[in-house]
């Protein structure tokens, strides 16, 4: 996709909220400023840094689902010159295709709920859409039974956020989760770890995480059994975003309300090794609360959006993936050039969903 010198691109109409595109064809100079989604800000950022490497510039297709045949596509051939292959950034709720280019696929936030949710509609309603991708960009997702995937590929990540988390120390409430939090979350706060752990881990949550109900028993239990381990440290880093809250105040809630909904059984009191981080936080940050540092993440995290150098300062790393809805395959390899070979996928079973 890659290889040929050009790109053409185009991102979902709600992403350009009450402004329009510049015109048919433009370049990302001509949006600067433009209020995208930080999903799809950092996805932009990853292919024109690619594109940049290979030595070009990638164009911005407005509305491509009006260039499909005669006089309209003609001119759009026309204008995008050498183009051969177009990119659809996608929030699962639609693809958009190019007639007469290669068209590729970027599932850009499938960490969001509502953007899991869009996708399984699309894959049961038009599953004809994914036999027009040639690839999908960083994900491995299977479309159903008798519908051939696109193929994954892989674009490493470049660098991680640079915006300091600030961490929350986890606390329930007897009759509120949210109170907990508000009571006591606030107060402890801090901007670095203490140090003198054995190991700490680290779990990036995502909101469609949250919505696992296995994967959250499986996290309210790995806090449950920190709780009682002072010499073990957990950070669990909140969603970017809840629904279409990017508060704080719900992002943390929403995390306790999980925990809580997953079964935990830990005291009330908050714990004095386990914390909500409100940014992406480094295994190097990591480093300076203990020597090992452990990486554990569910199938909808981004991997994409730190290099692999940075997975593998990481003394272990595992992701939980359902096996309907990964290709086992193609997901491991994907997750090795993501990550760095050696991560260990913990692949399970999920009731209901179609393979």
């Amino acid at each position: 996709m890659l290889d040929e010198g050009a790109l053409a691109i185009s991102v979902p109409a709600p992403e350009w909220k009450s402004t329009r595109p510049p015109g048919s064809v433009f370049f990302r100079r001509d949006i600067a400023g433009q209020p995208f989604s930080r999903p799809l800000v950092r996805a932009l950022d990853l292919v024109a840094s690619a594109c940049a490497h290979a030595g070009f510039e990638p164009a911005f297709v407005a509305r491509p689902e009006i260039f499909t045949h005669g006089e309209s596509l003609a001119w759009l051939m026309a204008k995008l010159g050498p183009v051969r292959d177009h990119l659809s950034f996608s929030d699962g709720a639609t693809i958009k295709l190019i007639p007469g280019l290669r068209n590729h696929v970027f599932f850009y936030g499938l960490g969001r709920r509502a953007d899991a949710e869009a996708l399984d509609r699309l894959k049961r309603r038009f599953p004809e859409l994914f036999v027009a991708m040639r690839s999908q960009v960083n994900s491995a997702l299977r479309i159903g039974s008798g519908v051939e995937a696109p193929a994954p590929i892989a674009i490493e990540g470049a660098a991680l956020s640079a915006r300091m988390p600030t961490f929350y120390p986890i606390a329930f409430h007897a009759y509120s989760p949210a109170e907990g939090l508000r009571r006591e979350g606030h107060g402890g706060s801090r901007t670095q770890l203490p140090s003198g752990f054995d190991e700490v881990t680290y779990v990036p949550l995502t909101e469609a995480s949250l919505g696992d109900p296995d994967f959250m028993r499986s996290i309210a239990s790995l806090y449950d059994a920190h709780y009682f381990a002072p010499a073990r440290g957990l950070v669990l880093r909140v969603p970017e975003a809840i629904g279409a809250s990017s508060e704080l105040e719900d992002r943390l809630e929403a995390c306790i309300t999980a925990l809580v909904e997953g079964g935990s059984r830990a005291p009330l009191a908050r714990a004095r090794n386990a914390w909500l981080a409100s940014e992406d936080v480094s295994a190097t940050a990591l480093a300076g609360a203990s020597s090992a540092a452990n990486f554990l993440a569910h199938d909808t995290f981004d991997f994409w959006r730190a290099p692999p150098a940075d997975y593998r300062r990481f003394r272990s790393r595992k992701v939980v993936a359902r096996r309907n809805r990964n290709l086992n395959d193609e997901f491991e390899h994907l997750i090795d050039a993501l990550c760095g070979a050696g991560t260990e996928i913990l692949w399970r079973d999920v009731a209901g969903e179609a393979p």
